[in-house]
């Protein structure tokens, strides 16, 4: 019998630590502000804790999958990040191609 495995939903990584020998990040999700006028918050609800060579794998695993993604044309790099080929893009003129990603599903 196959095993489900657990989602959990994050919107980002907030901070991520070395302790103890191992590496914890704090998964976080934004909650809506107090007010209509505040920006949401970004609040950690679960904390993923790994080994080193966990924590080394995994990054090479999403480095790989950012290197298929930028190839596909999926997302671009950002002003001074070097692209899949190593050569750097140039200088996004707009506003919009300095805005932090967002999600299509909240526009």
């Amino acid at each position: 019998m196959e095993k489900s495995v657990k989602t959990v939903f994050a919107h980002t990584i907030g901070r991520a630590d070395f302790i103890g020998g191992v590496v914890r990040c704090e998964l976080n999700t934004l909650i809506p502000g107090d007010e209509a006028s505040e920006r949401p918050r970004s609040v950690a609800t679960h904390a993923l804790v790994m080994p080193m060579d966990g924590f080394l794998r995994a990054f090479a695993t999403l480095e790989e999958l950012v290197r298929q993604l930028t190839a596909a044309e999926v997302i671009h790099p950002q002003q001074g990040e070097t692209t899949a080929g190593g050569s750097k893009q140039k200088e996004a003129e707009s506003d919009e191609a300095m805005a932090s990603p967002t999600s299509p599903n909240f526009m």
